[in-house]
């Protein structure tokens, strides 16, 4: 049996979200904040504050791969909730309709009101301001996706790095930064493999050494080639696969290493494909 539609609500879920490229979202601690206030202004009690790491797109996969909205979705249809409070509708999805669906699925399941469960910018939105809302954002989106694309093509062939969440090894986060112990261990590396050294061999002596990676733990074969084939570490750009400018940032080793090393690792990648069973 549903929970009353007509009734006020009295617990409150506070969702927040922002994609990694920042698109034009306030922060995160300042979208639960201003939330707060504006459940505190409704008499609402808060049960949950579901906010999500800054590394997904409302606007590309439509909340499918975001934990906290898909926690959201089942705190509703379990009746733990009376309704969401949202800095901007835009947190919730950028996907259109798909996107907050289930949301509106799940508010039906539980016998909630529709029209009294999303408030957003200190205001009840219901379903048809809901589509509305989405609909705008998702062009928004899409133009700010677009523009997001020209600039970094341009800063990729201006040669300017481009940081990521987790960081390359040899440099610091900032794309720039050299990092010594990790630049020698990459030029001993690239050394041995010159001299006619495997790369499968260089890696069981790094991990009998104790060597780490990036992320602390052991190196693999891939995961090295993968270094010594990147041509980041040459100070070279790549984008959309294609090197396109001199990197502004120091190399690690020279063009004429990485062009060799890139020839060493496919002829040896490709005999291994090639050699017949024995």
């Amino acid at each position: 049996m549903g929970a009353d539609a007509t009734r006020m609500p009295t617990r409150a879920a506070i969702y927040a979200r922002q994609s990694q490229t920042r698109d034009g979202s306030e922060s995160l601690e300042l979208q639960v904040e201003k939330c707060r206030e504006v459940a505190r202004r409704h008499e609402l009690e808060i049960v949950a504050e579901l906010v999500e790491p800054p590394s997904t797109s409302g606007f590309k996969n439509r909340g499918r791969d975001r934990a906290r909205f898909q926690e959201l979705i089942r705190l509703t249809r379990d009746g733990k909730v009376d309704c969401v409070v949202v800095y901007k509708t835009s947190r919730l999805s950028r996907g259109g309709g798909p996107g907050y669906a289930p949301l509106v699925d799940a508010i039906e399941e539980a016998g909630l009101n529709p029209n009294r469960f999303i408030l957003a910018d200190g205001s009840w939105v219901g379903e048809m301001e809901l589509s509305i809302r989405a609909a705008m954002d998702r062009e928004d989106s899409a133009v700010k996706s677009a523009n997001m694309a020209d600039i970094r093509g341009r800063e990729a062939h201006q040669g300017k790095p481009r940081p990521g969440i987790a960081r390359g090894y040899g440099y610091e986060r900032d794309c720039v930064t050299v990092i010594d112990e990790e630049a020698e261990r990459i030029r001993e590396a690239v050394e041995r493999v010159l001299d006619g050294e495997s790369v499968y061999s260089v890696v069981q002596d790094w991990n009998r050494r104790g060597v780490p990676t990036v992320k602390g733990g052991e190196w693999s074969t891939s995961v090295l080639q993968r270094l010594l084939r990147s041509p980041r570490i040459a100070g070279l750009r790549k984008h959309h696969g294609e090197v396109v400018a001199k990197g502004q940032w120091p190399a690690v080793l020279t063009e004429d290493e990485h062009e060799r090393l890139l020839t060493i690792t496919t002829v040896r990648r490709n005999f291994k494909k090639s050699a017949a069973r024995t």
